[in-house]
């Protein structure tokens, strides 16, 4: 989904993946699918870039869902939106 979403944007995108989402329960893959969600649309809407890079990393026995692109770069304005809060609320579940 998010391939199709940054595809729309023409943005291209890279993926990153050195660990398995499978060791995760369905609502913690749920969770993570909808901060990856948030993020590339986030990145699609405000920043105005060509590339998106997601890692899928493991340090420690925790899973790192790691997002970046060659856009403009936030502002404090854009910082605390409620996109980015959710995905704070998300994780912290």
């Amino acid at each position: 989904q998010i391939k199709a979403i940054l595809q729309a944007a023409n943005i291209e995108l890279e993926v990153r993946q050195e660990a398995s989402s499978s060791s995760l329960s369905p609502i913690e893959q749920n969770i993570v699918g909808m901060c990856l969600r948030e993020a590339v649309t986030k990145i699609v809407k405000h920043s105005k870039a060509t590339r998106c890079a997601v890692s899928v990393l493991e340090s420690q026995g925790e899973m790192i869902l790691k997002v970046e692109d060659n856009g403009i770069g936030l502002t404090d304005q854009n910082h605390d939106g409620n996109g980015i809060r959710g995905m704070k609320e998300r994780i912290a579940l």
